[in-house]
């Protein structure tokens, strides 16, 4: 046997050997995501289609619903994960939020105006705000020591495949029904069920160790639930690993732009939802394998290949000249998308005070919306401006900004446990 396959075997057998050591409830967090986002994209999808097509909205109301919507959701993140933190509570919030998700589906195929659906979005979206922080909070303080990566990983690949189950779900019900909407919202109704029910019988909140209740006992006492004095206890690390997410971010705009490139390039326009679906298979193969790996090596490493991914994808893109360049590039994007997602995730959970993990992912989540608005902003401007192709060339270059923010990470102090 040549070293090259001794190596690769012992990396699959390491894979294997920490997906056994994931304990049981964030398996079941991961396959909870995996039923919500395959439910939630297919809200996500075709809600605007809807909306246009029964009750005469344009491009611009679309735009404004999207827009209060999304800009609700990151808001909730950091308010939830303050609160999951004051309260010493996980499960509670992610319960909550999961269960107003689902009481937000019927919304869907049994509206009757615009403000309904935009009622439905809006639940939605603070539902999906409510489950973020504490969702990753959770996993941080139930991921064995050496494991992170893996745990975040593995969540964020469920979760990822879940999109695209969904999205590959709903084309087939849509062409199978002949443009049912109101199947096809009654569908996404039941995977998002499905999650509610496993949420509420198989997840356990950890008990809190004094370790991870001093922080909060002290803020009980000296401060309000919401008191910015709690972020001096935030190590500098914690604030550079926030910077180099927002530079790389500001480069790595909305995934709606990848349909709207498939279209240029000559992707027939009923296909070009498939994009989305590519996408997301190769980010869920890329998520696991690389935050598991990171747990062997320093993380920013790993987060290196992520950050060239997208130069990768961006070059491949902005030359494109056919469908299959264009199909090749979504590839390198899904793989940066995996790799980028959930190895900064593992880095904050690394970085952040324990009892305030949930506070650490909701700044963390903040600025990564206020970094995607930007980059939206900056994409949509440029392919005005410039052509399609051109938003990936000032991608490029600012992900080049990451690639050098990488140099001031600090190697994380991290305990590795042996697993095999």
């Amino acid at each position: 046997m040549t070293e090259d396959v001794k190596k690769a075997s012992a990396l699959e057998r390491g894979l294997m050997a920490s997906l056994r050591h994931i304990p049981k409830t964030i398996w079941c967090l991961g396959i909870a995501t995996f039923l919500m986002n395959a439910s939630t994209i297919i809200i996500f999808s075709f809600s605007p289609l809807f909306l246009m097509a029964s009750f005469s909205i344009n491009a611009l109301g679309i735009g404004i619903i999207e827009a209060v919507v999304e800009s609700t959701s990151w808001v909730m993140r950091i308010i939830s994960g303050i609160l999951s933190d004051y309260f010493r509570k996980r499960k509670v919030f992610v319960l909550i939020s999961y269960s107003l998700a689902a009481l937000a589906r019927p919304i869907f195929p049994l509206a009757t105006s615009a403000t309904w659906i935009f009622i439905g979005r809006m639940v939605d979206r603070v539902a999906n705000g409510l489950q973020a922080t504490p969702r990753e909070a959770l996993i941080a303080d139930l991921a064995p020591p050496g494991l992170k990566g893996a745990c975040f990983g593995l969540r964020q690949a469920l979760g990822t495949a879940g999109s695209a189950v969904g999205a590959f779900l709903g084309v087939v019900i849509m062409k199978i029904s002949g443009g049912n909407y109101q199947l096809v919202f009654w569908v996404a109704t039941i995977p998002a069920i499905l999650a509610v029910a496993l949420l509420v019988f198989m997840i356990e909140d950890p008990r809190f160790t004094a370790e991870t209740q001093s922080p909060v006992k002290s803020m009980k006492k000296k401060f309000s639930p919401i008191d910015w004095r709690a972020l001096a206890s935030f190590p500098w690390s914690f604030w550079v690993i926030l910077v180099v997410t927002v530079i790389f971010l500001m480069g790595r705009f909305s995934g709606a732009f990848l349909i709207t490139f498939a279209k240029h390039s000559g992707l027939p326009e009923h296909l070009a939802p498939t994009v989305m679906i590519i996408f997301n298979i190769f980010s869920t193969i890329s998520a696991y394998p690389l935050g598991a790996l990171s747990d062997r090596i320093d993380r920013k490493f790993a987060l290196l290949i992520g950050f060239l991914m997208i130069i990768v994808a961006d070059v491949i893109l902005y030359f494109a000249t056919s469908v299959q360049m264009m199909l090749l590039g979504v590839v390198f994007w899904g793989v940066q998308f995996g790799i980028t997602q959930s190895i900064p995730m593992a880095m904050v959970a690394d970085e952040a005070p324990k009892g305030l993990r949930g506070t650490a992912f909701g700044i963390f989540y903040l600025s990564n919306g206020v970094a995607l608005f930007i980059a939206n902003l900056l994409a949509g401007f440029c392919m005005n401006q410039y052509g399609p192709n051109s938003a990936f060339m000032a991608s490029g270059c600012i992900i080049v900004f990451a690639v050098l923010g990488i140099c001031f990470l600090q190697k994380e102090k991290r305990a590795q446990t042996p697993v095999g």
